[in-house]
């Protein structure tokens, strides 16, 4: 990582007393050991120098737990799906609950809830009446939640499929709602994610005065045929 250090103001504190004198180095790796070392021929802006070399034996320590899902508005089949997938760092389990999405409600949750990512408690069941967010077990039913083992190494960035493909609560076509956590913890937040039970793959494309829509397998890509359509 030589030649790789910057020095920058302390972002986190604008008036700390370290201000300018922080030296980055973003291409180092977790849980290593480096030996840093400091030319005292090293120059300030007035050209004074630190007079002498200066060596440091620095612990990188191992990266911050993390954990998301992978994907927002997934397609899955009932049946014969890899499942939910879920890229989590230093994370050993989770805790999942699944909602289904009531089918009149779902123009509302499209509305309210269709950002992806971190969401906190307030964004989730928030009943205060000067607050325009629909709590989400009043657009939803919750049907199923369990706890999952994420594998992978320590400081690895992994990704794993939730094994939801046989879980009866959660084979019923329709759009499914679900808030993750890491197990054991409650900061930061809850990681969000909707996806969609069906074996009916729709492609769409939006023109001036129409509309091309094409029905498909997910599993094969067969085209589907004999379905109806409504708008929402």
């Amino acid at each position: 990582v030589k030649g790789s250090g910057s020095l920058k103001d302390d972002d986190d504190d604008k008036a700390s007393k370290d201000k300018g004198r922080i030296l980055r180095f973003p291409a180092v790796q977790a849980a290593q050991k480096y030996t840093v070392k400091i030319a005292g021929r090293l120059a300030a802006a007035d050209g004074s120098t630190i007079g002498s070399d200066i060596t440091r034996e620095v612990y990188t320590g191992p990266l911050d737990p993390a954990v998301g899902f992978a994907s927002q508005g997934s397609v899955l089949p009932a049946r014969e799906t890899r499942g939910l997938p879920v890229v989590s760092v230093n994370v050993s389990e989770v805790d999942v609950e699944f909602f289904r999405v009531h089918d009149k409600d779902l123009a509302t949750f499209y509305a309210e809830y269709q950002k992806a990512g971190q969401r906190d408690e307030y964004e989730l069941d928030n009943d205060s009446s000067w607050s325009k967010h629909t709590p989400i077990h009043q657009l939803a039913d919750s049907v199923y939640l369990n706890r999952f083992v994420l594998g992978g190494k320590q400081n690895e960035r992994v990704l794993n499929y939730l094994p939801i493909q046989n879980i009866d609560q959660l084979s019923k076509p329709g759009l499914y709602f679900a808030v993750m956590k890491q197990s054991g913890h409650f900061k930061g937040g809850f990681q969000t994610a909707y996806f969609f039970v069906s074996d009916i793959g729709l492609h769409a494309r939006a023109y001036k005065d129409r509309m091309f829509v094409h029905a498909a397998s997910p599993l094969c890509s067969e085209a589907k045929r004999g379905l109806r359509r409504s708008k929402v």
